[in-house]
């Protein structure tokens, strides 16, 4: 079994998160920590986070950014707090199938040679309604 981080870095994503940490919560293969990093959020980014970490079955650790970092600095600022063997990379407003830690967790056991596990994603409205592509198939 390997250690198994998820990461997400936040800004102004109250809206989304909620329902992508509960799709963390269903995973059949639950994470073993996951990474918050806030990039100074003003709306309620933080409490949503807050609130989840408290009945989280697994460890959730929440850093606030001393200062903005932008999206790319600030997935790096949660990598380097991850402390699993996989680290998967979570946008606030992704939600997840239920079994994605589970099936990349099987792949990387199955090759242990294999240094990264993609995996497709189906593109849906800000409802969650699917506009009946995949991410693969949209960039080509």
């Amino acid at each position: 079994m390997l250690k198994l981080s998820v990461v997400m870095a936040t800004y102004n994503g109250g809206k989304y998160l909620q329902a992508q940490l509960d799709s963390l919560l269903t995973q059949s293969r639950l994470p073993d920590e996951l990474i918050i990093t806030d990039d100074q959020s003003t709306d309620d980014t933080l409490e949503i986070a807050s609130r989840f970490s408290k009945s989280s079955p697994f460890s959730v650790v929440i850093h606030l950014n001393d200062e903005r970092l932008g999206y790319i600095k600030n997935f790096e600022k949660a990598v380097s707090l991850a402390t699993g063997d996989v680290i998967f990379l979570c946008d606030q407003d992704d939600v997840w199938h239920s079994s994605k830690l589970a099936r990349h967790e099987a792949a990387y056991l199955d090759k242990p040679d294999v240094g990264a596990v993609i995996g497709d994603a189906n593109v849906v409205s800000e409802d969650l309604q699917p506009l009946g592509y995949n991410l693969w198939k949209h960039m080509g």
